[in-house]
């Protein structure tokens, strides 16, 4: 019988990578370990600085709306610097290393410390923002964090980090406090490093049937016009870009020649950036029938 660390090590060729990136990182999470509160937040402040600077702000959006083709650069500025900013607020200010609480009648002292080497899996959608504030939150409690980023957002990620890392040099921080996997990023390196990640909570959850049900009911309205091609949709959709870019694929129209429009979106909390299918159907509809076609959603057919 073999070893069974080689043989672990052979069924995934990412365990050792990985394994050096935690190791890497715990070093660097030593070294934290002993910051006052005020060191955690200048390494904040870094992290928050390295994308809201207008300059890295607008490098960031331009490479991740080139590289994952969703999106637009200044919608993708505006959500960097509003969400981070948003982030850097609700922070100002809070305790998050030492004593918190005191409770002298219960005998209860309540100690914040670090839980260890954090893994954050990064979309593409948002291969900036997300990433930063998933990292101003993990420095803030004095974590290490490694990136898995999605394939077309590496090189937005990669960037941030760069920029990340020229900060902690001007504050002398360790810079393998906040890495990422090495490129190409796979399913398989993204696994192991959710498995050696420090914290590791796994559950499982069974849901029976369930739709998501709007407190204003869906609703489209598509036009399309043949003579040009193009077609123009009235929607009641939260992400009106990636709608645009999915008409634009799946009816062969140009992505220049569709136009969404929002206007009135209604409460959803969420529901409403995703892609429904009586949806597509209807701008489909409109596209085989060279006419307008209109879809509003009432309360049966969310609950039927």
């Amino acid at each position: 019988m073999g070893n069974p660390n080689d043989i672990a090590a052979t069924l995934s060729p990412a365990r050792e990578p990985v394994a050096a990136l935690i190791t890497r990182a715990r070093a660097a999470q030593a070294i934290a370990a002993r910051y006052s509160q005020a060191q955690l937040d200048d390494l904040v402040a870094a992290a928050g600085w390295a994308i809201m600077k207008p300059e890295r702000n607008r490098a960031l959006a331009e490479i991740a709306v080139r590289d994952t083709g969703l999106g637009n650069v200044n919608d993708k500025i505006s959500k960097n610097h509003r969400k981070t900013l948003g982030l850097m607020r609700d922070l100002k200010g809070a305790i998050s290393t030492g004593v918190l609480n005191e409770h002298p009648a219960l005998g209860i002292t309540e100690i914040a410390r670090p839980v260890g080497v954090v893994c954050a899996v990064v979309p593409s959608t948002n291969p900036g923002a997300t990433p930063a504030n998933n990292i101003i939150n993990a420095l803030k409690c004095g974590n290490a964090i490694i990136l898995s980023p999605s394939p077309k957002g590496v090189t937005t990620s990669a960037l941030l980090l760069d920029y990340i890392h020229a900060e902690f040099k001007r504050i002398n921080a360790p810079a393998d406090l906040v890495q990422m996997l090495p490129s190409p990023v796979t399913k398989e390196s993204s696994s192991e490093l959710m498995k050696q990640a420090d914290l590791v909570v796994e559950e499982t959850y069974e849901f029976g049937r369930h739709t998501g049900v709007c407190m204003e009911g869906r609703s489209i309205l598509a036009d399309y016009n043949a003579a040009e091609h193009s077609l123009t949709v009235y929607h009641s959709t939260q992400a009106p870009h990636m709608m645009q870019d999915i008409f634009s694929k799946h009816l062969q129209i140009p992505e220049s020649s569709v136009r969404v429009i929002c206007k009135d979106v209604g409460g959803s909390y969420g529901i409403k950036v995703h892609v429904y299918a009586d949806e597509m159907a209807t701008a489909a509809l409109s596209v085989m029938l060279r006419r307008p076609v209109k879809f509003v959603a009432d309360r049966l057919e969310s609950l039927d």
